[in-house]
């Protein structure tokens, strides 16, 4: 250096802190113009305001610490790098667009508003956030150009930020510096994450783990009253049920940590009717209640311990009949109710809800009448009842994804279960025309088995019966991403010919 040089001197100020939060969260200077700033009246966009509602920090138990990280990645460096361009973009994309995604037909306050807010100051979050809008938008990629190749570059992407994310969380936790919002955002982040890219294994794991956290939680501090705290509780419910009703039948150790867990985070809980919403959460914790039944009652048959099981068809499934019928007049009330203005959302959420009410309610009566020593029950109506409110809401529905329960399980219960041929070829056209994902229900894959199905019993006849005896679903794990025609789908079924004699058979669809 010559004496005439001179050192850069780099100055240093603090970063304002006065924006409003959707200009933080998009990394722009506000113009703090109040009430609303004009940097986001002008592009449209909803301002959030300017006060900030993150959480004291809280200690969390060290058993989280040991989140699972796929074997396929490779650690990422734990360090934050600067934001670039693709960052903000994939954080646009998810407030635009994924956020309200995967709310469905609800409130998407929890993924629209709490999780972006509490990302400013988190990098696990913001990572899972990227990771999350990135992973969605290199699935619609690959729906709309299935023969090319475009969104296996986003999917790598996604993976980074995953693992960006897991690493970061962990360091945190490991230093206590944490408040449990963003914690618990970032866990359910992880399941929806693991449910899209088909890694259900991971998503189960983040989802016990989460939801024994939030018990935790809520097991040593006063009952969370705060609205951030409620939508945290709903969205774990929400999440546990999805995921529970899809691994029921093959997990049932899991499942019914799962119920449990449910339980556990509700206690306490006491039915309101004043909005859509709480007759959602509502009707999952009615929902829950038979789930944990169910799984119980399948253990109790396996273990042949059928007198306990006797005691409880008599003592829970008519209670939930009876909680049933009074959900229903409930929602009606909020329907009816003068002025109340339900918005489009809520509408269509409510219609949502009607179809899931028609599906459980199938499921009791069939499992009251089961127990009873009858195998069929006049069922028609609610089958089609579920058909013709399911048509109502696939019209102009153009999402490729949700994390909550939505038309593909009843769809798929109607082709598979009603005995009206008519009923069911209907069920199966709405089928194809859903989103394609529910978390881990995947609609194509359904197709696939159900249109498999109805072709098995167009071969039947009266002199050769044949039912399906087993679904055989296999994919390569490792793989996100995958396309449903990727996907391996095997139906063995039992074949009785003319002469009486059984033969079984496979059909790959």
């Amino acid at each position: 250096m010559t004496k005439e040089s001179k050192p850069v001197v780099r100055v240093w100020a603090p970063r304002r802190k006065t924006g409003c939060i959707t200009c933080k969260v998009r990394r722009i200077k506000c113009d703090e113009t109040k009430p609303t700033c004009q940097k986001c009246s002008t592009t449209g966009r909803k301002c959030d305001g300017y006060a900030s509602d993150i959480s004291p920090n809280l200690p969390v138990s060290s058993s989280f610490l040991n989140l699972p990280i796929s074997p396929s990645l490779s650690p990422a460096p734990s360090l934050h790098q600067p934001s670039d361009l693709r960052e903000n973009r994939a954080f646009d994309h998810f407030i635009t667009i994924t956020a309200p995604q995967l709310s469905g037909h609800f409130s998407p306050k929890i993924w629209l508003q709490y999780v972006p807010r509490l990302s400013i100051n988190q990098p696990a979050l913001r990572h899972a956030v990227i990771a999350i809008a990135a992973i969605h938008e290199g699935y619609t990629r690959g729906l709309q150009n299935p023969e090319r190749n475009t969104h296996l570059e986003a999917y790598s992407f996604a993976l980074k930020h995953y693992s960006l994310s897991i690493t970061n969380l962990q360091e945190v936790i490991a230093t206590g510096d944490s408040s449990i919002e963003p914690i618990l955002s970032c866990c359910a982040l992880y399941v929806v994450f693991d449910s899209l890219r088909g890694n259900y294994a991971a998503a189960a794991t983040h989802l016990k783990a989460g939801m024994k956290l939030l018990a935790d939680y809520l097991s040593n501090t006063m009952r969370n009253k705060t609205e951030s705290g409620e939508q945290i509780v709903r969205a774990f419910t929400a999440l546990g049920l999805q995921v529970g009703t899809f691994i029921d039948s093959v997990l049932p150790d899991d499942t019914t940590s799962i119920w449990t867990h449910i339980e556990i985070i509700n206690r306490g809980f006491k039915p309101r009717f004043e909005t859509v919403d709480d007759a959602r959460h509502a009707l999952n914790m009615i929902l829950n209640r038979f789930m944990a039944y169910h799984t119980h009652r399948r253990i109790q048959l396996e273990s042949q311990n059928t007198a306990t099981h006797t005691t409880s068809i008599n003592t829970t499934l008519p209670d939930i009949l009876q909680d049933l019928t009074r959900w229903s007049r409930s929602l009606d009330a909020i329907i009816l109710k003068p002025r109340a203005n339900l918005s489009a959302t809520a509408l269509k959420g409510s219609v949502l809800l009607q179809v899931h009410h028609a599906s459980l309610s199938l499921l009791v009566h069939t499992a009251v009448l089961e127990a009873s020593g009858f195998s069929h029950f006049n069922s028609t109506s609610l089958y089609g009842k579920i058909v013709s409110l399911s048509r109502t809401l696939i019209v102009g529905d153009t999402a490729s994804i949700s994390s909550d329960l939505g038309l593909i399980g009843p769809l798929f219960a109607t082709v598979s279960r009603c005995t009206d041929r008519r009923i069911r070829c209907e069920a199966l056209e709405l089928l194809r025309g859903v989103p394609r994902r529910e978390g881990m229900w995947d609609a194509d894959v359904l197709v696939r088995i159900t249109s498999g199905m109805l072709e098995i019993e167009e071969r039947s006849d009266e002199d050769e019966r044949q039912k399906i005896v087993a679904v055989r679903v296999t994919s390569d794990e490792d793989k996100i991403g995958e396309l449903a025609d990727k996907v391996v789908v095997d139906l063995d079924y039992d074949r009785t010919d003319s002469a009486g004699r059984r033969v079984v058979g496979t059909k790959r669809v």
